[in-house]
C-alpha cells in the first residue's frame, strides 16, 4: 500500500503502536525524571539533578545501537568529535583567564548536546529500513502512553489537592506545598514544576501530531485540558500554536469553521478564567513575568562584562548584580544555581562567543527544515527556559530524524517502507 503525495502532503495509512514496557521505562527514566532528579539533589544535596538522567540517557543510546543493528555513525562521530574538542578547547581557555569553572555541570552540558545530536542522526536513518513500521510503531505506542500518563498525573494530583488540601506535586511531596497568591494550586503531574510539564506534554504529543495525525484530536484535547491545570504561560503558548496549527491543517472547509469557532470559544474561555492574569500582565504586576524581565537585565549585564571570553561556566553569579526586587521573586541564598530564566542570555553569559555555536549545535539537533512544531519548541526552550538539559527535548531530536529521514527519501523519490507515512504541510 502506497503513500498518495498531494500539494506536498503525504497522506498515511494507520500505523499501529506498539507497547513495548521496556521501551516505555527507558524513556520514562530517561526523559521525565528531571523532577525526581530534583528532589534527589535537594534532598541529598547531590551536586547535580541530572546524575540519574544522564547516564540513562548515554546506557539508552548505547542500547538502541546495538538492538537495532545496521546503523551508521561515521557522520555523527566526526561532527561530535570536533565540538567536543572545541568544548574542551574552550573550557580550558576559559580556566587559563577565569581560574575556576564548574567542570561537571559544563561536562553535562556537552554531553546533552552530543547525545541529542546522536539521538537525531540514528532516529533519521529509520525511514526506508525494513523494520520501520515496527520501529516506528514502538515509538507511537511510547509516546501514546506517556502523553496519557502526564494528562492523568496532572488531572489526579489536582483532584487531589482540592478533595483533601494535600499536594503530590513531586518537589512538594513531604512538605509543604507552595500555593501562590497570584496563581493557586498548581498541578505538575510527574514533572518538577509546570512549565517542564508542559514541555513533556508537547515532546509526547508532538510524535503523535507527526506519526498517527488520526490520533492528535483526543491528543490535543487531553493537552488543553492539563494546560488548563497546569496554568502555565508556557503551557498556554504551546497549545495556542497546537491548536491552530490543528485548525490550519483541516482539509474540509466544514471542518476548519468548526474547528475555528471551537478555537475563538476556547480562546474566550481561557481569556475568561485567566483575565485577573492578563491583566497583571499588562499592567506589570505579574510576579512570573517581571522574574523573567529582572533576570534578562541582569544577564545582558553579565554578558556586557563578560563577552567575548564569558564568565565560564557555572560562574554566573560571580559577576551577575542582583536588585532588591529578587527578594519577592526567588530566595537566592538558598537557590545558589539560579541564573537567569533566559537560556540564551545564560550561554552567550557563561560561554561567551562560544555559546553561539552551543546555541547551533542545539538547533541542529533538535529541529528539521521546512517543520514549525520543533522550531516552536526549539525557541521556547531558548527563550523561557534558563537551562539546555532540558531531557523531554530527547524526544524531539527523535522524531526530527524520523521527518528528516522522510524528507531525505522523498527527495531521491523513493517510498518509505511502513504502510505509513508523516501527515501535514511543509509549513508545518
Amino acid at each position: 500500500i502506497s503513500s498518495i503525495q498531494k500539494r506536498g502532503t503525504i497522506h498515511p495509512q494507520s500505523l499501529t503502536p506498539i507497547f513495548s514496557p521496556f521501551l516505555i521505562i527507558i524513556v520514562l527514566m530517561v526523559c521525565f525524571s528531571e523532577g525526581l532528579g530534583y528532589f534527589l539533589r535537594d534532598t541529598y544535596n547531590l551536586p547535580s539533578p541530572h546524575l540519574l538522567g544522564i547516564p540513562a540517557f548515554g546506557m539508552a543510546l548505547v542500547i538502541f545501537y546495538y538492538k537495532v543493528p545496521g546503523f551508521r555513525l561515521q557522520k555523527q562521530i566526526n561532527i561530535s568529535l570536533f565540538f567536543t574538542i572545541f568544548a574542551t578547547f574552550w573550557l580550558f581557555l576559559q580556566l587559563a583567564i577565569r581560574d575556576t569553572a564548574h567542570v561537571l555541570g559544563y561536562g553535562q552540558a556537552v554531553l546533552f548536546i552530543v547525545m541529542l545530536y546522536w539521538t537525531r542522526q540514528l532516529f533519521e536513518q529509520i525511514p526506508g529500513r525494513r523494520d520501520e513500521e515496527r520501529l516506528l510503531g514502538k515509538v507511537l505506542g511510547t509516546a501514546l502512553v506517556l502523553h496519557y500518563l502526564q494528562i492523568a498525573a496532572i488531572v489526579l494530583i489536582s483532584v487531589a489537592w482540592h478533595a483533601t488540601g494535600v499536594s503530590f506535586n513531586l518537589l512538594e511531596f513531604l512538605s509543604q506545598p507552595v500555593i501562590s497568591e497570584n496563581y493557586g494550586f498548581r498541578s505538575s503531574g510527574i514533572s518538577r514544576e509546570p512549565a517542564w510539564a508542559a514541555m513533556g506534554l508537547a515532546s509526547t504529543y508532538l510524535i503523535i501530531h507527526y506519526l498517527a495525525p488520526q490520533r492528535k484530536t483526543s491528543a490535543l484535547i487531553g493537552f488543553i485540558l492539563a494546560a488548563w491545570l497546569i496554568n502555565s504561560g508556557t503551557a498556554y503558548l504551546f497549545g495556542i500554536v497546537f491548536g491552530a496549527m490543528y485548525v490550519f491543517e483541516q482539509r474540509s472547509s466544514m471542518l476548519l469553521l468548526l474547528g475555528g469557532i471551537f478555537a475563538l470559544l476556547a480562546i474566550g474561555l481561557m481569556t475568561y478564567l485567566q483575565w485577573d492574569r492578563i491583566g497583571m500582565v499588562l499592567q506589570g504586576a505579574d510576579p512570573s513575568f517581571n522574574m523573567r524581565f529582572a533576570s534578562a537585565k541582569v544577564a545582558l549585564e553579565v554578558i556586557f562584562d563578560s563577552f567575548p571570553i564569558g564568565t565560564g561556566y557555572g560562574n554566573y553569579r560571580l559577576f551577575g548584580v542582583y536588585g532588591a526586587e529578587f527578594d519577592s521573586f526567588i530566595n537566592l541564598e538558598l537557590i545558589t544555581f539560579y541564573k537567569s530564566d533566559i537560556l540564551l542570555l545564560n550561554i552567550l553569559s557563561e560561554l561567551g562567543i562560544a555559546g553561539i555555536l552551543f546555541a547551533a549545535v542545539f538547533y541542529h539537533a533538535i529541529t528539521v527544515r521546512g517543520r514549525l512544531m520543533p522550531t516552536i519548541i526549539f525557541l521556547v526552550t531558548l527563550f523561557l527556559f534558563g537551562t539546555i538539559i532540558v531531557p523531554p527535548l530527547i524526544l524531539v531530536a527523535a522524531v526530527s530524524g524520523i521527518l528528516a529521514g522522510r524528507q531525505r527519501l522523498n527527495s531521491r523519490g523513493r517510498q518509505p517502507s511502513s504502510l505509513t507515512a508523516i501527515e501535514g504541510s511543509r509549513v508545518w
